[in-house]
This record gives structure tokens, C-alpha cells and sequence, in this order.
């Protein structure tokens, strides 16, 4: 990635060991609070509080609020950037700005950090199975360092 990169984190990669901060840890960073996504998704104070402060966590942080693509565009705009680097997601929401996105400057959509890599094959028919394979090795580090 080159040095006119914006990355936009969104929920699904709030964490600063992402792989976009890992790939160019200097650039700026985005975090959009939309309030159509804050109603839709129905969130509460405690998940506000919560994405606030990991967005705090992040480095060269620009936190805004308003419609998502128009200020991930802004922010770009603001800063000179040419692109924007973020991780893919399931979210069929983020995946539409992120589409909405690519229309309008370069995208760059990276995979993100497994939240678990497990040690064994994974039943995944009953969560139950799942996380009696999975426990010991849930909250240890899968990021990267380097």
C-alpha cells in the first residue's frame, strides 16, 4: 500500500492489529458512528461505548458521524488519500458501502485475522462442539507482529 492510503475501520475490525494497520501502520484511519446503521443494527449505550473506545484504541484516528461512504469520502478528500484499505466482512450492510465505495475511489479489501485457528477438524453443527474444540485456543494472539 502506498503512503496516500485511508484505512476505514468498521465493526467488524476494530482492533489496531488488523491487517490493514499492519500493512501501513502510519496512515490515517476512519471510524464512521452512522446513525442509520446505529438504528438499524438496534444498538444499545454498552455497544456504543464499546466501538467508541476501541476506535480510540486505533492509531491516527478521524472519528465522524454521518452517512458512511459520503465520510469515509470526505475524510479521503480531506487528506489527499487515493485509497481505502479495509477488511472484507459477512456484514451484507458493510459489504454495500464497501461496494459503494469501489464506485467511487480504490478499494483495497483485505481478509481478516481468523478469530480462531483451531488444531483440530471443527464440527461446527452444534455450537456447544464447536467451542469445547476451539476454548484453549479462542483468546490467545492471531495477529501478526513484525
Amino acid at each position: 500500500m502506498s503512503g496516500n492510503t485511508l484505512i476505514w475501520a468498521h465493526d467488524d475490525m476494530l482492533g489496531p492489529h488488523q491487517p490493514p494497520f499492519r500493512a501501513t501502520p502510519e496512515a490515517p484511519c476512519v471510524v464512521v458512528l452512522d446513525p442509520a446503521v446505529v438504528a438499524a443494527r438496534l444498538y444499545g449505550l454498552k455497544r456504543l461505548v464499546f466501538v467508541t473506545e476501541c476506535a480510540l484504541a486505533l492509531p491516527n484516528l478521524r472519528l465522524r458521524k454521518g452517512e458512511t461512504v459520503a465520510q469515509v469520502l470526505a475524510v479521503a478528500d480531506e487528506l489527499g488519500c487515493a485509497r481505502v484499505a479495509t477488511v472484507t466482512t459477512p456484514c451484507p450492510q458493510l459489504s454495500g458501502f464497501m461496494d459503494a465505495l469501489a464506485g467511487r475511489i480504490e478499494l483495497e479489501r483485505m481478509a481478516p485475522d481468523p478469530f480462531v485457528i483451531p488444531r483440530r477438524k471443527l464440527d461446527l453443527k452444534r455450537f456447544m462442539r464447536f467451542w469445547k474444540k476451539v476454548e484453549d485456543v479462542a483468546f490467545l494472539p492471531t495477529h501478526r507482529q513484525g
